[in-house]
């Protein structure tokens, strides 16, 4: 709740499950928001960081591109990690290299006949 206060979310999507038109995956944008005018994807997490955690965001803003009409690479990914009792922290995923990973994810699963 706390960090809700403080980020000041607008919300446009919650847990909305969507399909990307072009790449056929599909999944639930934790959430789809605008802070402070500028359009992002919002994960909550429990538990520590992890790496894949930038490609798991990454998917998430792919997906977002069609509700806000903004390139996936402009939309900014955000993590509010859950730390503790009234605890927590929130990283940036900045790095553009997150959305070539997750395009060979896709790729990778769809090669080893995984989805359909």
């Amino acid at each position: 709740v706390r960090a809700v206060e403080i980020l000041a979310p607008e919300w446009i999507s919650i847990e909305e499950p969507l399909r990307h038109p072009t790449l056929h995956y599909a999944g639930r944008v934790d959430r789809i928001c605008r802070i402070g005018g500028v359009v992002g994807v919002l994960e909550i997490k429990t538990g520590c960081e992890e790496r894949w955690h930038g490609i798991q965001t990454a998917l998430q803003a792919m997906l977002a591109e069609q509700i806000v009409r903004v390139p996936a690479r402009l939309i900014e990914r955000r993590v509010i990690y859950l730390t503790g009792l009234r605890r927590f922290a929130v990283r940036a995923h900045e790095d553009l290299r997150d959305y070539l990973k997750a395009e060979r994810v896709i790729h990778r699963v769809r090669v080893e006949g995984l989805v359909r």
